[in-house]
């Protein structure tokens, strides 16, 4: 699928960020981004505010806290993303072996009626694939 994100440049992102509302003497008040791992516990942002676009401090509030939301969730949503690639990618090679042993299915019942095909892999396949479509419609 050539519209894929390169998920190989996030490799190294830490795995689990959160905000922290902080008010400070010189710069004013702002969501922090930070890392929630003990052994890298820095700041890797912040969510300034622009008071010019609402003149309003509170819904200026509510804004800074869905960005860095936002911000801190990515972990989370490029995790799920490697999934769906992943299970985008099983689904494609089993239509592929599926649609091969259909195909050698019907080739065999009709053209050698005496054959005894081995339908053990054919329903290992089917059941997997049932699995599949099964777990996507889960999570949806």
């Amino acid at each position: 699928m050539s519209n894929r994100i390169d998920l190989t440049q996030f490799e190294d992102i830490p795995k689990q960020m959160e905000i922290k509302w902080h008010e400070h003497p010189t710069y004013g008040a702002r969501y922090l981004i930070q890392i929630s791992e003990p052994e890298t516990p820095w700041v890797v942002g912040a969510v300034v505010p622009d008071f010019e676009l609402y003149d309003d401090y509170a819904k200026n509030k509510i804004e800074q806290e869905k960005m860095a939301k936002l911000f801190a969730k990515t972990p989370e949503l490029i995790a799920e993303l490697k999934r769906r690639y992943e299970e985008i990618d099983e689904l494609k090679e089993l239509c592929h072996e599926f649609l091969g042993q259909a195909l050698t299915l019907y080739d065999v019942g009709n053209q050698h009626k005496d054959v005894n095909y081995d339908y053990r892999e054919f329903n290992k396949l089917r059941t997997r694939f049932a699995e599949l479509l099964d777990l996507n419609s889960a999570s949806e």
